[in-house]
């Protein structure tokens, strides 16, 4: 983990729970980030280090420290939607259904 990491951390300990969210370009400004290098942190920062970091575009949007498992279902759905979200814009500009995309996947 990276010291930027451990800053990140640092900052989203004080916004645990979804209400206390921090909006990404004030939390970029603090840590001294572009919104886009923050997000790549946080992926990072939850694909391998198992950070419990939630985040959601509904307003408020913003990040957050998952605190039960409420807020752990609103997260998950949240990236959900976006995998759908994706798979569909996938499939429109490559013209097939979002069955080919899904096996396709599969394949991988």
């Amino acid at each position: 983990m990276t010291e930027t990491d451990h800053i990140i951390l640092g900052h989203l300990e004080r916004h645990k729970g979804i209400d206390n969210a921090i909006a990404a370009d004030q939390l970029a400004r603090m840590v001294g980030l572009t919104t886009r290098n923050l997000r790549r942190r946080i992926r990072a920062l939850i694909e391998h280090h198992g950070a419990l970091i939630g985040s959601t575009r509904k307003q408020p949007s913003g990040y957050w420290i998952i605190v039960d498992p409420d807020e752990l279902a609103i997260a998950s759905a949240s990236l959900m939607n976006l995998a759908v979200s994706l798979i569909k814009r996938a499939a429109v500009i490559r013209k097939v259904a979002v069955e080919e995309i899904f096996n396709q996947m599969r394949l991988v």
